[in-house]
């Protein structure tokens, strides 16, 4: 029910529904988009307990109709597989299953959770690499890496009611207002920290870049 049925309702709400994850950092939020398994829901977790206040697990819905698109907060739930769990520091025997067959576990947050929409400042497409790095994604991969994680994209035509153009308008409008970055790292869970850091001075860098931009585009104020 949180996941495609979610994704499916929100879909008719006229929200544009990425498969990506979201934490609250100061100026607005960053989310971070992937396929399953790609560390979206560890990468939420380690910034969630950093003092990050969380937003989404999985379902990213994005209002693209403002001047800066919003995203809206889920259901207080993480995922995350044992491994993960116990890079965090906790024991995952203490996390209940999210079914019997499968070892991934449950996380509910009963605090710092996001409770009204925030502004989407940076989103960030997961990556590996030999070293930890960030770099601006090519714009002319930005709307093929939108329409490959929407989840419009990943469960076909079917579930696009308002029109492919429609999907098509909201994608373009966040690669007009929307930074998108490559962040690669190595699979070294015990790495968590020291990514999570990065983030946080990348966003706080990017943010302070686009106040400056903003304010170099502001006409100047006129004399006397």
């Amino acid at each position: 029910v949180l996941g495609i049925c979610m994704a499916a309702l929100l879909h008719q709400r006229h929200f544009l529904i990425l498969h990506a994850s979201a934490a609250a950092l100061p100026g607005g939020a960053a989310a971070f988009l992937g396929d399953k398994g790609w560390g979206k829901s560890t990468m939420i977790a380690a910034l969630h307990q950093r003092g990050h206040t969380f937003i989404t697990d999985d379902n990213l819905a994005i209002d693209t109709r403002p001047k800066v698109p919003m995203v809206y907060p889920a259901f207080p739930q993480m995922k995350l597989w044992p491994s993960a769990v116990t890079a965090l520091g906790r024991d995952p025997q203490l996390l209940p299953k999210l079914v019997p067959q499968l070892e991934k576990r449950q996380h509910l947050f009963d605090h710092n959770v996001a409770q009204r929409s925030l502004p989407l400042r940076a989103l960030y497409l997961l990556g590996k690499g030999p070293t930890l790095s960030i770099e601006p994604l090519p714009k002319s991969t930005i709307l093929g890496n939108l329409f490959l994680h929407s989840y419009s994209g990943r469960c076909g035509k079917a579930l696009l009611q308002h029109g492919e153009a429609a999907h098509f308008l909201q994608c373009m409008m966040l690669v007009k207002t929307t930074p998108v970055y490559h962040l690669r790292r190595p699979s070294d869970l015990s790495l968590l920290s020291t990514i999570a850091e990065a983030v946080e001075a990348h966003f706080s860098e990017a943010g302070s870049t686009a106040e400056m931009d903003q304010a170099e585009k502001m006409p100047a104020p006129s004399k006397g």
